[in-house]
């Protein structure tokens, strides 16, 4: 083959090469927030502690549940039941019906008078129309005096929609 389609083969397969990888894109995906978004307000929730050799903690979560956009994560769900006040958890959506916690998080958990970190190591928050579900699972870490104890945490309930209008900003980092 003489050197001058050599040439032509090598630059045709480079271009070839290129038109295969432009083909592709390496944008996220966006996963569609809405059906997720808003005040949700607690139906029949509880927080649950259950503590080897000291009984379980259990109380009723009230309140309303605030999901927005999130920072660093698709969603961002912050609490307004004084047992977990202040706590916000952020969350990515899997599709359309399902998101995930990220792992690592953490929250204050008071019930009964004790307070423990809730650890969370797993759990799903599932939207469809105007209801949802959260549970989530994890250990939760505490001091009774001078004891100080591992548990196992679960917050898990139901959740109606409320205001379906923008519900703000994820500011908390």
């Amino acid at each position: 083959m003489p050197m001058g389609n050599t040439m032509k083969h090598l630059v045709l397969s480079l271009l070839m090469a290129g038109s295969v990888v432009a083909c592709g894109s390496d944008d996220k995906k966006t996963n569609d927030l809405t059906p997720f978004l808003g005040m949700w307000n607690v139906g029949q929730a509880k927080v649950k502690v259950a503590c080897a050799g000291f009984g379980d903690l259990e109380g009723g979560l009230t309140g309303v549940v605030n999901v927005v956009a999130g920072t660093g994560a698709d969603l961002a769900m912050t609490f307004t039941d004084p047992a977990l006040t202040g706590c916000t958890l952020r969350f990515n959506v899997k599709d359309a019906s399902t998101a995930t916690p990220l792992s690592g998080q953490s929250c204050a958990v008071s019930l009964q008078g004790i307070t423990a970190t809730l650890n969370v190591a797993s759990g799903t928050f599932s939207a469809a129309g105007n209801n949802a579900n959260m549970n989530l699972d994890g250990t939760a870490n505490g001091s009774l005096g001078n004891i100080a104890f591992t548990c196992m945490g679960n917050v898990a309930g139901s959740l109606s929609r409320g205001a379906t209008t923008d519900a703000g900003t994820d500011t908390a980092l």
